[in-house]
């Protein structure tokens, strides 16, 4: 789900984002899990847990055929530098532990 401009619309993979672009996604499990959103590889190279946000107390679990929309408050914003962004999403069974160092070992 894009924002731009104060709308909202559906887009896919192939949509180029631009800066100040707000996303948020719609994920549905076959499970009750825990999934995490991992910034793979930004465009300065570097790797983040985006979400649950680092500090933040929002839940990472999903539940079995319900649809989630993550983040579940605020958005995923896109900053000013240009480039490709990998995102990687993980379903897990278990809670994993909110360490920074230890998401970058499962990218």
């Amino acid at each position: 789900e894009l924002e731009r401009d104060g709308k909202r619309s559906l887009v896919d993979n192939r949509f180029q984002f631009k800066q100040g672009d707000q996303l948020r996604f719609h994920i549905q499990s076959d499970l009750d899990a825990h999934l995490y959103i991992l910034l793979k590889e930004g465009t300065k190279g570097g790797s983040a847990l985006l979400f649950p946000a680092p500090g933040s107390n929002e839940s990472s679990k999903v539940s079995a055929g319900l649809v989630s929309t993550i983040p579940r408050e605020g958005v995923i914003e896109f900053d000013e530098n240009p480039g490709i962004e990998t995102l990687k999403l993980v379903l897990s069974k278990e809670k994993l532990e909110k360490d920074p160092d230890s998401f970058k070992r499962s990218i």
